[in-house]
């Protein structure tokens, strides 16, 4: 018989084994799921750089051509052919500077978008890193209650582990033997 403190003890101890990593294993799965909103929140933050980027280009677009209608206007009030020479020259630089400016606000753009897929990628890394960590945490927390229920029942002086030809306790040098069951043939029992 077994002393029921000890057998208490041990279930305790088990318990709370189990309990520590289910409850790691929940805090895990939570901050997983944190990180899978982030990086969705990442990705929009992402579509929304871009829409910017595009609105602003558009917009340069349209500055530069009301630029280039001015100077086109005031010089044809003052009489100048703008087709040729240094008129001509102001409308082309005005127009090769708009480009520039709009392609850096492409670049911009692409570099504002890149930056937050890479931090919804890492946001989604993260959430598989703590998924695993809690996975490991409630398998840790099995492998350790078994090894707590195991350790008090080896400890506990008259228990029969079944299946075992030795009983617990600390009493002998020899390991217990494992004794084989009956064995079952092809198509016995109910099923």
């Amino acid at each position: 018989m077994c002393d029921p403190m000890t057998a208490a003890v041990v279930g305790a101890q088990a318990f709370g084994q189990l309990y520590q990593g289910a409850s790691q294993r929940g805090e895990s799965r939570y901050q997983a799921a944190v990180s899978r909103n982030n990086a969705a929140l990442s990705v929009e933050q992402a579509r929304d750089a871009r829409t910017r980027g595009e609105e602003e280009s558009r917009l340069k677009w349209r500055e530069i051509a009301a630029t280039k209608g001015a100077q086109i206007a005031a010089m044809a009030a003052q009489g100048i052919d703008t087709s040729f020479g240094s008129a001509a020259d102001v409308i082309g630089d005005t127009a090769v500077l708009g480009m520039e400016d709009i392609n850096q606000i492409g670049q911009n753009q692409e570099r504002e978008v890149r930056g937050f897929l890479i931090q919804a990628q890492n946001y989604r890394e993260q959430g598989k890193a703590q998924k695993r960590a809690g996975d490991q945490a409630m398998i840790s927390a099995v492998i350790n209650a078994g090894s707590t229920v195991l350790g008090g029942a080896k400890s506990m002086p008259n228990i029969s582990l079944p299946g075992f030809g030795a009983k617990g306790g600390s009493g002998g040098s020899a390991a217990p033997t494992f004794t084989p069951g009956p064995k079952v043939s092809a198509g016995a029992g109910p099923w």
